[in-house]
């Protein structure tokens, strides 16, 4: 909880806004912009963030996410469950059918701060 204190803190000070206030869409895709991607808070907020959903996401404490853990962790995030599956299989470029918290930390570092179109971890959430 407190990482995403953390980032809705960074992002409501990038806007100048008080917390407590709403961010309507279109700041908050200039915030967390340039709070995350044009600026120098991702590894410093949000990735810590990132680290924590994933290890969360780790039910049974064995270092790697399982597809039923995944499952779990992109339905509370609301992705279709029918999509989770091919969201899995692209990001799992192993092969061995799970994912390390690691793969996953690195997936969202690609899905919000790369720029290849076609890096797996742009399926992090299922298709978009």
């Amino acid at each position: 909880m407190d990482g995403f204190d953390r980032i809705w803190s960074t992002l409501s000070e990038t806007l100048e806004r008080d917390g407590d206030s709403g961010i309507a869409r279109p700041d908050f895709l200039r915030g967390m912009t340039a709070a995350f991607v044009t600026g120098d808070q991702y590894d410093p907020v949000f990735r810590p963030a990132t680290v924590a959903v994933a290890e969360l996401c780790d039910g049974d404490d064995d270092g790697e996410i399982g597809p039923g853990e995944f499952r779990t962790m992109l339905c509370a995030f609301g992705v279709a469950y029918d999509d989770v599956d091919e969201a899995f299989d692209r990001l799992d470029r192993s092969g061995r059918g799970t994912l390390t918290v690691d793969e996953l930390v690195v997936a969202a570092a690609d899905y919000y701060r790369g720029d290849d179109p076609n890096a797996a971890g742009n399926w992090l959430f299922g298709p978009l």
